[in-house]
């Protein structure tokens, strides 16, 4: 289905499949692992309906994929079966932020820090919410604010600069700053959109 795009009232959305889900079609009467499926229409809204604070402007392909993540973010089920599909096989996670910094981690150790928080939490599932975008380069590069919630344990702020493969569909690279690093931020969000232009993308 890679390629095949629907209309929507903001703009054409790519429907690709992350292992049994369909982004983009319908989920009703559907169980995880049995072809679950998404309604694009709903699934904008839902992400719309994340946002607070700064909003979705600037906004990019890289940033639209970040939206469309959240709920398959929250999805427990999605994230433990095919949660390592919304990465790339040589993504790597740096964590920039100065107190709560984790060693660099590919997409398994991603998902187990994850499953690690679940635990630490009592058995919840952590809660992410994009609250808004800090600043988007070209097509593939985006950095926005998160929130993920741990339950009783509290709530978690930080900034994540994303870079996207070049189809916009997978992460292929993760930076965690602190909430209040912006210009830490936007520095590794330049650096990275200048690494991409002298390779000519």
């Amino acid at each position: 289905m890679e390629g095949t795009h629907i209309a929507s009232a903001a703009r054409p959305l790519r429907l690709r499949e992350y292992g049994t889900y369909m982004i983009g079609e319908e989920r009703e009467n559907a169980r995880p692992g049995t072809g679950v499926r998404w309604r694009a229409s709903a699934w904008q809204q839902s992400a719309q309906a994340t946002v607070t604070g700064m909003g979705r402007e600037p906004s990019n392909e890289a940033s639209e994929f970040a939206y469309r993540s959240v709920e398959l973010l929250n999805d427990r089920d999605f994230m433990v079966r095919n949660g390592l599909s919304l990465c790339t096989e040589d993504f790597i996670r740096y964590d920039r932020r100065r107190m709560t910094a984790q060693p660099p981690a590919d997409r398994q150790g991603w998902l187990d820090a994850m499953l690690t928080f679940e635990e630490l939490s009592g058995g919840h599932w952590p809660t992410f919410e994009l609250t808004g975008t800090l600043a988007v380069r070209g097509r593939r590069l985006a950095a926005n604010r998160w929130t993920m919630g741990l339950g009783e344990a509290g709530e978690v702020e930080f900034v994540v600069v994303t870079r996207t493969d070049e189809a916009v569909d997978k992460m292929e690279l993760i930076y965690f700053f602190d909430p209040e690093d912006t210009s830490g931020a936007l520095a590794e969000l330049d650096r990275l959109h200048a690494e991409l232009e002298s390779d000519g993308q």
